[in-house]
Formats: C-alpha cells, structure tokens, sequence
C-alpha cells in the first residue's frame, strides 16, 4: 500500500472555494455531456431532413446538383457535429483535471472512497460513429434516388 504525504490544512474559506469549484466542475461536465447528444441528435435530425427533402419535396430523379448539395448539406452536418462533440469533450477532460487537482487536497477518506475503479467513460466515440455513419447513409440514399 503506497502512503501519500498528508495533505496541509487547508483555512475554511480555501476548503469552501474548493467545494465550490468541485461542484460547478461536476455540472460542468453533466451540462457538457448534455450538449454532446443534443448536438448529435441536432445532426440525425437534420439528416432525416435531408432525406425528406430529397424524397418528398424534389421530383426523382434528382438533377445531379441537387444530390451533390444534399450530399454536402449531410457532411457539413456531419463536419459541424463531430467538432462540436470534440470541443465538448476537450472542455469535459479538462474539468476532469480539474477536479483531479482538487482531489489531491481533500482528505484520505475521500481520496480513499474514491479511488474505487469505475469504467472509462468513451460515449464521445460512439457519437463520432454515429454521425459518421449517419452522413454515409444520406449520402447513400441521395445518390441511389439520382
């Protein structure tokens, strides 16, 4: 078992301030990641447009313009999404360091409850794949209806 060197007492106001920060950095994150799937299902939404537009609203086939600006309406959507959900999660990773940081001036109990293994978190992947996946197919789709 590796012993840490005990943490300085801290005055209640700097325990206060860090309690503070600890719990803004928490919502934070719970915030960020909400905007994570809201701008992922911004994008499949706008995809499902996409498709409504070049199904319902266009006469097939298509003229060979209008796919191409569907084709690239989807990926832009899709360029947008991807760095919206990679800037969300560099601000997530790094109120995460942040709250490490405060971590290491708490006390050993917290330290030691906390310590406990817990999954990595990744969501931020799947996001990315779908919509990838999700351009490809209305890419697909627009150009078999050409």
């Amino acid at each position: 078992m590796i012993t840490q060197a005990p943490t300085p007492m801290l005055k209640d106001s700097d325990q206060e301030e860090l309690r503070l920060l600890y719990e803004v950095s928490v919502a934070d994150i719970t915030f960020f990641k909400q905007q994570q799937w809201s701008g992922t299902n911004y994008a499949l939404v706008t995809y499902a447009s996409v498709l409504v537009i070049a199904y319902q609203w266009l006469p097939a086939p298509l003229q060979r313009w209008q796919a191409w600006l569907l084709v690239v309406l989807g990926w832009a959507v899709c360029l947008v999404g991807l760095t919206v959900v990679s800037r969300l999660q560099n601000s997530i990773l790094g109120r995460r360091t942040r709250l490490e940081r405060i971590r290491e001036k708490f006390g050993d109990v917290f330290r030691g409850a906390w310590s406990i293994q817990k999954p990595s978190d990744d969501t931020h992947w799947m996001l990315y794949v779908v919509m990838l996946v999700g351009a490809g197919v209305v890419t697909w789709l627009v150009l078999v209806r050409q």
